[in-house]
């Protein structure tokens, strides 16, 4: 199973990869940019459009992107040119919460 791709790798993997994103990372940097990352999924229906992709379904699954600068005012200024296999873990977590009197 194949965990990490790049772009030089696979160019043809990396074209409309936005269209496949099923969660957004944005973690604010400053004024009104962002450092990027997306969440993307290839699911068998997607071979038909990655036909030129051999072995494609070595590529089925979530992925993570690499992380990009995203300016919410002019769009991203860069491209994704990595993807890391990934899964969905559960997790839990605390927030502290004022007590009413």
């Amino acid at each position: 199973m194949t965990n990490k791709v790049t772009y030089k790798e696979e160019p043809n993997l990396f074209s409309d990869i936005r269209e496949h994103s099923v969660d957004e990372i944005r973690d604010h940097r400053k004024s009104s940019t962002f450092f990027a990352e997306d969440i993307v999924e290839f699911t068998e229906e997607d071979a038909e459009l990655y036909h030129e992709i051999e072995n494609f379904e070595k590529y089925i699954g979530y992925w993570k992107t690499n992380q990009v600068i995203y300016n919410a005012n002019e769009g991203f200024e860069d491209e994704y040119s990595e993807l890391t296999r990934v899964e969905k873990k559960e997790t839990v977590s605390y927030v502290w919460v004022e007590i009413a009197e």
